[in-house]
């Protein structure tokens, strides 16, 4: 194809664009919010393992201890403890006295210990230990701690309504793994939407211009000038609905996303998901070269494709 006939192919695909401008922006539109959506599944599906990761490090197991219980059977149970930090199986675990947790009580609410100090009670509360998981997973550490020789040891009237919390805290993760999973499917769902619409918008313009294509053919036209005016219309849409889709996404995560991190009272956790948004913004930035150049080749594809099945269905260019 010589200069003046990709100049003309250029000027024919202008024209035809214009042409059909609001079928265009529709179509456009439409493609938009399917790549956007797209990228906001493969940002939840990302972030999903990281806060996994982050959920299960930090689940710590509270253990009370039975009230009145032996100092020594204390120490033998917090040895145990020290073993087992020791061989990596937990990774720290810190002991609260009752006298400690009556203190930390008068903190926040001094009118409840007024009133045991006025009538003389005696501290109604227990001692407990946090353990902080290492290389066995909570559910592993939950078995250990229901041993025959803790029986006496533990108040599991405590110990089974945090299982219970344990347990809302799996279905979360369980939530997050699937979602991590399905966001596979999802992503190639909305990408076949993607490939329909160029397929479909390519198609109606060549369904309007079927005897211009005939007539082109009759005087001469070659042709790889007949079909380029639809390829770069397919290939436009396909990059202004990338492109369109890209700012409105890098806004979200620039204005919209960052207001999430209010939700979270953990300033530890709000520095999480700072570091997690940042995150997602480098790599969303650092892709989208890569991103544009295969959009182009595959659009191209489609556009290509959807030419050669409508052609070839009425026999535009036979020879005959």
């Amino acid at each position: 194809m010589n200069l003046l006939s990709l100049k003309r192919a250029l000027a024919e695909f202008v024209r035809v664009l214009w042409r059909n401008r609001w079928i265009s922006i529709g179509t456009v539109v439409s493609m938009a919010m399917v790549f956007f959506l797209t990228w906001m599944v493969l940002s939840v599906s990302d972030s999903s393992q990281r806060i996994i990761d982050r959920v299960e490090k930090k689940i710590d197991i509270g253990v009370f201890f039975q009230k009145d219980l032996p100092k020594i059977q204390t120490d033998a149970f917090l040895s145990e403890l020290d073993r087992m930090a020791e061989d990596g199986k937990i990774k720290s675990y810190t002991f609260f006295s009752k006298e400690y947790a009556l203190e930390e009580m008068k903190k926040k609410f001094p009118e409840k210990v007024r009133f045991l100090e006025r009538y003389e009670f005696k501290n109604p509360l227990q001692d407990s230990v946090e353990i902080i998981p290492g290389l066995m997973g909570p559910d592993e550490i939950f078995e250990f701690l229901h041993q025959d020789k803790f029986q006496t040891v533990i108040d599991y009237e405590f110990f089974d309504s945090y299982e219970q919390k344990k347990e809302e805290v799996n279905r979360m993760l369980r939530l997050l793994s699937f979602f991590r999973k399905g966001g596979f499917v999802l992503v190639t769902v909305f990408l076949a939407i993607c490939a329909f619409l160029i397929g479909f918008f390519v198609s109606s313009l060549l369904h309007q211009k079927k005897r211009e294509i005939f007539i082109m053919r009759l005087v001469g036209a070659s042709h790889w000038f007949i079909r380029l005016p639809f390829i770069l219309e397919g290939v436009v849409l396909a990059m202004i609905s990338y492109i369109f889709s890209f700012l409105i996404f890098s806004i979200f995560l620039d204005r919209i996303a960052p207001s999430a991190i209010n939700f979270f009272p953990s300033s530890s956790d709000q520095v999480f998901m700072s570091d997690l948004i940042f995150e997602l913004q480098d790599e969303f930035m650092g892709m989208f070269w890569l991103i544009f150049m295969l959009l182009l080749v595959s659009s191209s594809v489609i556009a290509f494709g959807a030419i050669e099945r409508f052609i070839g269905k009425r026999h535009l260019l036979d020879e005959d």
